[in-house]
């Protein structure tokens, strides 16, 4: 069993599973819209929001690609 265990792998989950934490505390766990596109657009807007609140937190300078 152990020999098929994938590090790589096991280590891109446990950064994906703490975004997702991260993320539920700040903003909660649920979603204020009903319909599925909202719901999607609603989940861009808090992960957006988080990249910004970060990017402040970490002062960067806030480049912006063009055609964004």
């Amino acid at each position: 069993m152990f020999d098929r265990f994938d590090r790589e792998k096991y280590h891109q989950r446990n950064k994906v599973e703490t975004a997702f934490l991260v993320l539920k505390r700040r903003f909660g766990e649920s979603l204020k819209a009903r319909k599925l596109y909202s719901q999607i657009k609603e989940i861009k807007i808090k992960i957006i929001l988080n990249n910004i609140i970060k990017a402040i937190q970490n002062g960067s300078s806030g480049v912006v690609r063009k055609g964004f």
